[in-house]
């Protein structure tokens, strides 16, 4: 696996289990902007969700199998895991 270093831009709101809490951050891939959704606690979902505004802008470290392509053939990363904050203690 390879790990990226990309700032946060979004969130998008889970479903079924993931209601009313984080489904996927949505980070800046040289321009393409991507979700994350794997890889968080349930506790780390309902935090992110209730407090976006401290987030926005915040870097995530995330391992991937590398770079794809997207369905509309832009660029994308394989399998994206949500590893941490930058700064954050492990």
């Amino acid at each position: 696996t390879k790990e990226y270093t990309l700032p946060v831009t979004g969130f998008i709101e889970g479903n079924g289990k993931f209601d009313g809490m984080l489904g996927a951050l949505v980070v800046d891939y040289n321009g393409a902007q991507l979700g994350v959704g794997s890889g968080f606690t349930d506790s780390q979902r309902m935090a992110i969700w209730y407090h976006k505004k401290d987030y926005v802008g915040k870097m995530v470290e995330i391992d991937s199998f590398g770079e794809s392509t997207n369905a509309a053939g832009g660029r994308s990363l394989n399998c994206p895991i949500f590893k941490g904050f930058v700064g954050d203690e492990e």
